[in-house]
């Protein structure tokens, strides 16, 4: 999937995500950047159960981050992490604001999903977390 071929979110949506994305996960070691693993294709998955104001304002929310100044973003998420300091009337929102941005990106990528194209080592593999099913064995 190419950005911009979500059903959910526009092309500078995506974007919005992308560059909120390698703030919170940039490429650190064995760890690849959120961008270059392509989770974000997997973002209609994550958000295709959500009720469809949700969906309407994280749009809103990405499209102006798309457009804000990367160190705009980057007071944005560091406010988000000092909400003990904040007034009692604005922290609740700051709180929101840092779970629902960290739970969509960090959803994304320990999804295990990466693009077909992408050669690099999936997140999984990195901290070494694979789910294995096997049936009970009858005695």
């Amino acid at each position: 999937m190419k950005l911009g071929a979500s059903e959910l979110f526009t092309v500078r949506q995506l974007n919005g995500l992308q560059r909120v994305g390698d703030l919170l996960v940039p490429a650190n070691g064995k760890f690849p950047a959120f961008s270059s693993t392509g989770c974000i294709e997997r973002i209609d998955d994550l958000m295709g159960t959500a009720h469809p104001d949700d969906v309407r304002d994280l749009g809103y929310l990405l499209l102006a981050l798309n457009y804000l100044p990367l160190f705009v973003i980057r007071l944005l998420l560091d406010l988000t992490n000092r909400t003990e300091q904040m007034p009692a009337f604005i922290a609740p929102l700051f709180r929101q604001l840092n779970i629902g941005l960290k739970g969509v990106v960090f959803s994304l990528y320990y999804s295990g999903y990466q693009r077909v194209t992408y050669s690099g080592t999936n997140t999984l593999d990195v901290i070494d977390y694979h789910v294995h099913c096997a049936p009970d064995q009858a005695h």
